[in-house]
């Protein structure tokens, strides 16, 4: 229990580092309402390489390290382990990220790096809806348990989708930090929570 806690929380103070304090003290000109997270380390960005390699990277590995040491205590199976395995996406983007940052100002089209920053961008949007939607779809889960989890998932994808529209470009930083803070958010205090209880009971073997 001890170990996952200590994950989710190092993730936690590296995504908040990372998205709320590397861009006040390494790009003074960065607009956090209207500029995606990603921008602060385009390729040519100041200090570009210090985001990506000691914030991206890190995120994304304390991410995972916290998935698989809570998938190792909670023990999912069936529909909960599929669910469980699609929010392996979101630590792969943030990796991702920092191998494949985006042009200056992450245009829709661009380098390869780019283009391939746009592929796990939309791959880690919908997987990570469609594992929250398996997770809604698990066993003895209270109904309004699994209505928070859909309404999240249409949260999340909502402010993806308002983001990329031209008429909110000026905001489309603050819908980006919201989404993840909503999603990373709610999933870091459900499973500090879950890992102070026992995992359910393993089915008997036949």
């Amino acid at each position: 229990m001890r170990s996952t806690r200590l994950w989710i929380a190092l993730t936690a103070a590296s995504w908040l580092f990372t998205v709320f304090l590397l861009p006040g003290w390494l790009r003074p000109d960065y607009h956090p309402l209207a500029q995606y997270i990603s921008e602060l380390g385009a390729t040519g960005a100041p200090h570009a390489g210090w985001v990506n390699w000691a914030g991206y990277l890190p995120s994304g590995l304390f991410f995972a390290i916290a998935l698989a040491s809570f998938w190792r205590h909670w023990r999912p199976r069936g529909v909960q382990a599929a669910g469980l395995a699609l929010l392996f996406c979101e630590p792969l983007a943030w990796i991702g990220s920092a191998i494949f940052p985006c042009d200056l100002g992450c245009p829709a089209q661009g380098s390869l790096a780019q283009n391939l920053h746009n592929v796990l961008a939309l791959f880690t949007y919908t997987g990570t809806a469609l594992g929250v939607t398996l997770l809604a779809c698990a066993a003895n889960l209270q109904r309004w348990q699994r209505a928070g989890w859909l309404l999240l998932v249409v949260l999340w994808l909502g402010l993806f989708v308002a983001m990329l529209a031209p008429e909110l470009a000026s905001l489309r930083g603050l819908m980006q930090r919201l989404g993840e803070a909503l999603m990373y958010g709610t999933q870091a205090v459900v499973g500090w929570v879950l890992v102070a209880r026992r995992p359910p009971a393993l089915p008997p073997a036949h």
